[in-house]
C-alpha cells in the first residue's frame, strides 16, 4: 500500500502519535519518562516544532504540535524516534525497531479543533500524571516542552484566566462524536477539519 501523503499548511496544527511496536511496553518507569522528556528536548533544539499538548502513555506518544516548515515535524520524529531506540535498547538489552512503523499525523483546523484535541490528548492522563502537557495548560505549571499556541493565549489577558477559561473548557460535557471523528482522522490520517477547510 502507497504511504499516506503528509499535508503542510503554515500555521496549522498537526496531531500525531507514534505507537509502539505489537503494543510494547516502552515506557515502563519514571526514568524512561524522563529520558524521552529529554529527548524530546534535545530533538526540538531550534523550536522547528512548537508543541501545545503532549502525553507520554505505556505504548506510545501523542502530541499536537505546529511545524515551522515542511520538512520540520518528519525530522524531528525522525530523531526523536531513534535516540529513544538506543537508549531503550541498550537499557533493556534488546535489539531492533520498537517503533510499530512511521508515525500518523493528521493536519488541523485550529479554529475548530485545536482545543478539542488538546483535551481529547489530556483526558488519557491520570491527575498529577508528571508526563504530560496536561497540568502546564490546566494549572499552569513550569513544562519547558510545553509552547502556548495563539488561540489558547486568546483565551485571556493573563495565565490565570487563560487556565480558568481552559479548565471550562476541559471539564464541560465530551462530545463522543466529535471524539470518534478524531480518532478517525488521525488512525486514518486524513485532515481533522470542516470541509470548507479541506477544499
Amino acid at each position: 500500500m502507497a504511504r499516506k501523503v503528509r499535508v503542510f499548511v503554515k500555521d496549522s496544527s498537526q496531531h500525531v502519535i507514534l505507537k509502539s511496536l505489537d503494543k510494547l511496553t516502552v515506557f515502563r518507569d519514571e526514568e524512561d519518562c524522563i529520558a524521552f522528556k529529554t529527548f524530546l528536548q534535545e530533538c526540538n533544539t531550534g523550536h522547528t516544532i512548537a508543541i501545545h499538548a503532549y502525553v507520554l502513555m505505556p505504548h506510545y506518544f501523542e502530541f499536537l504540535a505546529t511545524p515551522s516548515h515542511e520538512d520540520a515535524l518528519s525530522k524531528f520524529m525522525q530523531s526523536l524516534g531513534r535516540k529513544y531506540v538506543g537508549y531503550f535498547n541498550k537499557k533493556y538489552h534488546r535489539s531492533g525497531t520498537i517503533w510499530e512503523g512511521r508515525y500518523k499525523s493528521s493536519l488541523v483546523e485550529n479554529t475548530r479543533f485545536l482545543f478539542d484535541i488538546m483535551i481529547y490528548i489530556e483526558k488519557t492522563a491520570p491527575e498529577g500524571y508528571s508526563f504530560s502537557s496536561k497540568e502546564k495548560n490546566l494549572y499552569n505549571k513550569k513544562d519547558d516542552i510545553v509552547t502556548y499556541s495563539g488561540l489558547y493565549k486568546e483565551l485571556g489577558f493573563t495565565d490565570e484566566q487563560r487556565v480558568q477559561k481552559y479548565a471550562t473548557l476541559f471539564s464541560s460535557k465530551a462530545d463522543e462524536k466529535k471524539a470518534e471523528f478524531i480518532t478517525a482522522c488521525l488512525e486514518k490520517q486524513n485532515v481533522t477539519g470542516s470541509l470548507e477547510f479541506i477544499k
